[in-house]
């Protein structure tokens, strides 16, 4: 299992160096680029391997126990962000929520942000200004509030 994931992650990276191969201030040979290919592949492999380790001790976690407070919620979130990096467990209940739940995540914080710049922070601005500047009233409005205010003291 581990040298096919050397060999996928050797693809993957491959790929990636030979259209974005890396910048070098200095000469070097061809031989020292693709040992570091092939070095950066394995360590790539050995990255994924313990991901996948990870994310199943976490899974395993999350069902048998209940983790108080801030354990239980960092667990939580790092099983949530693990299953959107891991392969694929469509079978899996948990993975298939978690997945799901960091996927709204993503959408749902920029909407927060974008709905209290755009919503909340206007009507706080504009209560501000009215407290700092008061409208002044017109002589009608003035009358009006004055008969109010003498038939509710009258009652």
């Amino acid at each position: 299992m581990a040298a096919a994931a050397t060999r996928l992650a050797l693809r993957r990276t491959q790929a990636a160096a030979i259209v974005s191969g890396p910048r070098r201030l200095a000469h070097t040979s061809r031989a020292t680029m693709n040992e570091e290919r092939v070095q950066s592949a394995i360590l790539l492999a050995e990255i994924n391997h313990k991901k996948e380790e990870l994310c199943s001790k976490i899974f395993d976690l999350v069902n048998r126990y209940k983790a108080p407070g801030r354990v239980g919620r960092e667990n939580i979130l790092l099983m949530e962000r693990l299953s959107v990096q891991v392969e694929p467990r469509p079978n899996d209940v948990i993975w298939r929520s978690c997945q799901r739940r960091e996927r709204i995540g993503r959408v749902l914080r920029p909407a927060g942000a974008v709905f209290l710049v755009g919503v909340v922070t206007p009507v706080c601005l504009q209560m501000s200004y009215e407290a700092l500047f008061p409208k002044k009233r017109n002589v009608f409005q003035q009358w009006w509030d004055e008969v109010c205010r003498c038939s509710c003291s009258r009652r």
